[in-house]
């Protein structure tokens, strides 16, 4: 009789390990049918002991082992990954099934207990765990996209010349269809894109055949699919590095990033960290020469085209009033002119819908929704009445006339959206094509490209507006491009938004072809002096240094623990949590965004030297946390 311990690999248990009997002798990476609570669960297998070695210690138990059900599969994780899952649990303090299911598309996780998925066993090589990050093979690349691609080509191809197979790793699905046309170019064969949009069938004939032969292959492909048990990659490239998409929006809150660097370093990989803006920690890590330079950094942006910030709050003439205007006169003048020169015009908007939020002008509450107290968003649907839309729980609301709080008819719609920008644009050029592309007109990836397509294609004058995920479809370069609003940026929670908007306007240069014009209320802020100088190098220095000062990132690694619920067990929690973590000096304090009506929502903030993390100690104290308490290591924000 055998001991082993499972991993469950299901999101609703939140135990690391669990221990079974089995009368069959089972190899680690093993799958398993386990009994947990009445239930069937596939579990991972991750130690194996035979009985006679811990026989005492049964004996004592006062309980008695389990069965495991059946075995599921003798091993489909290559075992260079699961190294670096167990790496990624730690760091990121979550049990090592929630690692796995992050990086699992869930229908080879359903497959994988029906007849249909083949019982295949693979045997992978031993390789050298040489830490990557002291590796002249861990390499940083600043550049154009089209200096970047230049790059990655030339790589891969001599990759797959040694039959060695490639996984460029994208943030986002419009990513990897944006970049197969350039890196799979005479390559087509072998190069797959895959990502949460494709087809369920397409997933699991990709995962078998990874499994079944060693031909090289080119995977550009999301974070979801890092777990693909291809036994010769050979390099690893991240691609759009500073793209804050990489930041998961839900538990488990695990970088991509960061776990593509643990499994280069588990298989001793080639890895390539590249973008038009690095991150600054990256940037800094290249100084400590953690990271080495590709090539020397690109710290200027694009010359080809003109840069122009714009004051929204200085009257455009002498005399004027300052009035709120949507469009400046600068981007107004490019409308009008757009008629007859034939141009392509890309308006981005920080949110949509006709107005973010609406405010009493009496009690100056928010109207919020009834179900989860966010604020609620004005839409105006083609060919239907305007509505108010919770973007938080999807609940639709009519428009009242009145405040819920005071009854005051005095309410004041704040902010610009898509739709605004679209009405604005129609009071300039009624006889110019218009196209919005957000997530509100475009709900498939399908109906997303379609818009693009007939933007582009379009022979007369055209505009596009839409919100960041409206640019990461844009094809080709366009003549100009506006920023009607990045304001809201700055109202966000977190230290990166200097970081955010210097990545996006990067971005967006490259796909202008003549002029790109950022409109700003706030034109106080010294992010704007770094643009129209086009000089990189100075951001970097004084973000840098400004983070010293604080204690940010690179300077520390922060850990974010959020609870919850009734304030009197809210309360309770929190302060039992903050004395368990004294040694580490926890602050506590409530979330930016408020919780519902009667709830208390609090965070605790950990921060931790780099050289110190992962710390064993808190990492269990970590993932042995209930569900209730929600545990995000390198936070996108800290409230």
């Amino acid at each position: 009789m055998f001991i082993i311990s499972v991993t469950p690999l299901d999101k609703g248990i939140f135990k690391d390990e669990l221990t079974y009997f089995s009368k069959i002798n089972l190899e680690p990476g093993a799958l398993v049918m386990v009994p947990i609570r009445g239930r069937k669960i596939l579990s991972l297998v991750i130690s194996v002991k035979p009985a006679s070695v811990i026989k005492a210690d049964l004996k004592k138990a006062d309980f008695s082992l389990k069965k495991i059900i059946t075995i599921v599969h003798s091993g489909i994780f290559n075992p260079d990954f699961l190294k670096a899952a167990k790496e990624a649990s730690l760091y990121f303090g979550v049990n090592l099934g929630m690692t796995l299911k992050f990086t699992m598309p869930k229908v080879i996780i359903d497959s994988l207990t029906n007849k249909k998925w083949p019982p295949i066993k693979i045997q992978y090589e031993n390789k050298p765990s040489e830490p990557a990050s002291t590796s002249p093979d861990c390499l940083a690349l600043q550049e154009s996209p089209a200096e970047r691609i230049g790059f990655y080509r030339s790589l891969i191809r001599e990759a797959l010349a040694r039959d060695q197979s490639v996984f460029v790793l994208v943030p986002t699905a419009a990513d990897a269809n944006k970049l197969f046309p350039y890196l799979g170019k005479g390559i087509e064969n072998h190069t797959k894109v895959l990502h949460n949009k494709i087809s369920d069938q397409t997933v699991i004939t990709e995962w078998q055949s990874a499994l079944e032969n060693d031909r090289p292959t080119l995977y550009i492909a999301t974070a979801l699919f890092l777990s693909m048990p291809k036994k010769n990659l050979g390099l690893i490239i991240v691609e759009n590095e500073g793209s804050s998409d990489y930041e998961p929006a839900s538990r488990p809150y695990i970088d991509g990033r960061r776990l593509a660097e643990f499994i280069a370093r588990a298989g001793h990989l080639k890895l390539i960290f590249g973008s038009t803006t690095l991150r600054p920690e990256t940037i800094y890590r290249t100084e400590k020469r953690e990271i080495i330079p590709a090539a020397p950094l690109k710290y200027r942006l694009t010359p080809n085209v003109e840069r122009l910030v714009v004051d929204m709050c200085h009257p455009t003439s002498e005399g004027e009033k300052n009035i709120f205007r949507v469009l400046g006169q600068e981007i107004e003048t490019i409308l009008r002119e757009a008629e007859t020169k034939k141009k392509k015009i890309f308006l981005l908007v920080g949110r949509l819908g006709l107005a973010p939020t609406t405010v009493c002008n009496d009690c100056d509450a928010i109207l919020t929704c009834a179900k989860c107290q966010r604020p609620l968003v004005l839409f105006h649907p083609k060919n239907k009445n305007r509505l108010y839309t919770c973007r938080h729980c999807h609940t639709d609301e009519i428009p009242t006339d009145h405040c819920p709080n005071c009854g005051s008819w005095r309410l004041t719609t704040l902010g610009i959206g898509t739709d605004t920008v679209a009405k604005a644009v129609a009071s300039v050029n009624k006889k110019i094509t218009t196209f919005v592309l957000d997530s509100e007109h475009a709900k498939t990836n399908n109906q997303a490209n379609k818009i693009i397509a007939d933007f582009t294609t379009t022979k007369d004058s055209a505009v596009l507006i839409g919100t960041d995920m409206a640019w990461h479809y844009l094809l080709e370069p366009v003549d100009y491009i506006g920023l009607v609003s990045l304001d809201y940026t700055f109202a966000l929670p977190g230290f990166r938004v200097k970081e955010k908007i210097i990545f996006t306007i990067a971005n967006l240069a490259e796909l202008a072809l003549k002029k790109i014009i950022i409109q700003t209320r706030l034109i106080e802020e010294n992010v704007w002096r770094y643009i129209e100088s086009g000089n990189l190098l100075d951001y970097y220095r004084d973000e840098i240094k400004e983070r010293e000062g604080a204690g940010w990132p690179p300077f520390s690694v922060l850990i974010k623990i959020t609870r919850t619920g009734p304030e009197q067990a809210v309360t309770k929690d929190m302060k039992k949590l903050a004395r368990l973590l004294e040694p580490f000096q926890p602050l506590i304090y409530p979330t930016f965004t408020p919780p519902r009506t009667g709830q208390l929502a609090l965070n605790l903030l950990i921060k931790i030297a780099p050289t110190a993390w992962p710390n064993q100690e808190l990492s269990a104290v970590l993932t042995s946390l209930p569900p209730v308490f929600i545990v995000n290591v390198e936070p996108a924000d800290i409230l």
